[in-house]
């Protein structure tokens, strides 16, 4: 591993003009971030399947509602209806093959 990272090229960085080393700890870290978003997106997806989830303007970035019911077309457009087009609902954003903005 440890030649692997010593491979990697610099990151860019707006602090130092020659970008930035990539360390074993570095690499590690991200590893571990990288897995712990796709544990969260699997999770969210498997809601997504049984529940409507969606995230309100007025939200904080990593919050959202878990609606029981599963997602009907009727029911985002009460939701669109309410919040204007600005609700996101992540039901939709994983069909569309994005990933919600909490994550």
């Amino acid at each position: 591993m440890a030649s692997h990272v010593k491979s990697l090229p610099k990151v860019k960085s707006e602090y130092c003009e020659d970008g930035l080393t990539i360390d074993q700890g570095w690499f590690i870290t991200e590893l571990v971030n990288k897995f712990e978003k796709e544990k969260d997106v699997r999770k969210m997806r498997r809601q997504c399947q049984t529940k409507t989830l969606y995230r309100t303007p007025d939200q904080g970035k990593t919050q959202y509602y878990i609606h029981s019911a599963p997602f009907a077309k009727q029911f985002g457009d009460a939701l669109r209806q309410k919040y204007g087009k600005d609700v996101e609902i992540f039901n939709e954003v994983f069909e569309q093959g994005n990933i919600p903005s909490v994550l």
